[in-house]
């Protein structure tokens, strides 16, 4: 037993000279979470991402929720002015026009009908944000829930259709 806690004592208190295959799987599993969750696309899809440099480092951004960040930011403004002169249904209309362009371009996307732009993407995400905020702030949760519905199973339709092969292999670069 004294030799077993003697190992361990040792182990703990000697340098390490070499990085083990451990400690690079366990990195290349933090960059790949890390790149999921900033990008969530495959490593041959990282066009649909804004790029950034930090460092030495490549960041990849989703285009779409980059511009829907920025919508939830803008919408907290709009929502002020927007308002008082909407009902609730109002509201929840042009809330509903807002998301169409991005539940369009993904589809199209998705059917593989055109390939999308940063640009639309991100004007998209915008517009999808701005509209999801104004729901949030100011349409009362059932018919919330009914107009989330409806876009839920669009998507899941969509997805039906599309029949991609599904090859989720995230390997960081």
């Amino acid at each position: 037993m004294w030799f077993g806690v003697f190992l361990i004592v040792l182990g703990l208190t000697t340098q390490k000279t070499s990085i083990t295959e451990y400690e690079q799987l366990r990195s290349k599993i933090f960059k790949t979470a890390i790149l999921f969750l900033l990008s969530h696309h495959t490593v041959d899809k990282l066009h649909r991402c804004l790029k950034l440099k930090f460092k030495s480092h490549r960041i990849y951004l989703c285009a779409r929720c980059s511009g829907g960040l920025l919508g939830f930011i803008a919408g907290m403004l709009f929502i002020k002015i927007v308002e008082p002169f909407l009902s609730e249904i109002q509201t929840m209309l042009l809330a509903s026009f807002m998301a169409m362009p991005a539940l369009l371009d993904w589809s199209t996307q998705k059917l593989k009908l055109r390939e999308s732009t940063n640009n639309i993407r991100v004007m998209t995400g915008f517009l999808l944000g701005l509209g999801s905020i104004m729901t949030m702030l100011t349409v009362n949760i059932l018919l919330r829930m009914i107009v989330t519905s409806v876009f839920l199973l669009i998507f899941v339709g969509v997805t039906a259709l599309a029949k991609e092969e599904n090859k989720c292999i995230y390997i960081p670069i």
